[in-house]
């Protein structure tokens, strides 16, 4: 039978033993803290002088800000923070997500990605909000994919390739631009700027980047009511990621195993890059396989009954050029490349 007096006899230890835990882990953190270092203490100093936002609240930090106070202004809030802090970094916080450092000085910058480049990480969280959409890209990877990719794409703009090949395409596209503006105006018709630049820059690293036509200026392609469903649904997915960063982990996740919302049509979206970016690689392969044949076949050649040994002719290098001369050759892996430079690359004008 359970009497009274040991209920209480129970009770009181439970009491006891509760106090004494608390007591233990206030007595351990006292201790921590009268044992740090001068540099521990300076960096904690530091630390709790860092700017933040003055909507920050307990347990959810920024989290309301991100997902429903400043979602629709999100990146102007973002500077007005960066203003209130002197240029200088501020903490921005959202639950189930590390703290983020926010920079927005040209000496940060430069501290950043070139004094401290060689140990410059995006960090696993990040690295696994683009994975599933930029795979082993550029964008989404660390370490030595990052830097062989960062190595070979560099290749693209060294000043031969400034002067031969982007300045021409640029002129090229320029006059395609102008030709388009000149058919709108005569039709009287309205035009989106920011769409007609963003199909400028993707025809431009199209050519460069693997030697084929987007024909994004093409006045007879052009659909001014409706936006080209490749341009579109880039931007959509940059959203999409841009609102992945805005949100707890746990909740686009969760969105994406029920396949809800925006979740839903990023895997649409994802589809119709694919499709285009595998089109032009194909288009693009194709056309340096003939030319190698090309230039194979015309190695051997009788003139007056003499074996001629002819140079090959020589092509102007793109990137997937460069990435098939540095070994890469899985097709996943050149898929991945493309998309993350054709996303890089929309992103210039947003």
């Amino acid at each position: 039978m359970w009497s009274y007096a040991q209920h209480a006899s129970n009770q009181h230890s439970v009491v006891l033993t509760g106090t004494a835990l608390v007591v233990a882990l206030l007595g351990w953190k006292v201790l921590v803290h009268a044992l740090r270092t001068p540099e521990q203490k300076a960096a904690d100093e530091s630390f709790r002088r860092i700017h933040r936002p003055a909507s920050t609240l307990p347990l959810v930090g920024n989290t309301l800000d991100a997902m429903f106070f400043q979602t629709g202004r999100f990146v102007d809030w973002m500077a007005d923070q960066s203003a209130l802090a002197d240029g200088k970094p501020w903490l921005m916080s959202i639950i189930g997500q590390p703290p983020t450092f926010v920079i927005s000085s040209p000496e940060s910058y430069e501290d950043l990605f070139k004094t401290q480049l060689h140990i410059l990480e995006r960090g696993a969280t990040m690295s696994y909000i683009f994975k599933d959409f930029l795979g082993e890209g550029i964008i989404a990877v660390d370490g030595h994919k990052w830097k062989q990719q960062r190595k070979t794409a560099s290749h693209l703009f060294t000043n031969r390739m400034m002067r031969d090949v982007m300045s021409k395409e640029v002129r090229d596209k320029c006059i395609k631009l102008r030709d388009l503006l000149d058919h709108c105006a005569q039709q009287g018709k309205t035009v989106s700027m920011k769409s007609l630049i963003s199909k400028f820059t993707s025809d431009v690293f199209t050519k460069i980047g693997f030697g084929e036509e987007l024909h994004g200026l093409d006045a007879s392609k052009l659909d001014l009511e409706q936006e080209h469903p490749f341009f579109q649904a880039i931007d959509d997915m940059s959203r999409l990621l841009q609102l992945r960063c805005q949100q707890p982990m746990f909740l686009w996740r969760l969105k994406r195993w029920l396949n809800l919302g925006e979740e839903r049509e990023g895997k649409k979206n994802m589809k119709i890059i694919k499709a285009i970016v595998n089109d032009v690689m194909a288009q693009s392969l194709a056309r340096k396989s003939a030319s190698l044949e090309h230039d194979t076949a015309a190695q051997g050649i009788t003139e007056d009954g003499n074996y001629v040994l002819r140079e090959p002719k020589t092509e102007t290098k793109d990137l997937l050029s460069f990435f098939l001369e540095s070994g890469l050759t899985d097709a996943q892996q050149l898929q991945d490349m493309a998309v993350n430079f054709f996303f890089a690359d929309s992103r210039r004008n947003s």
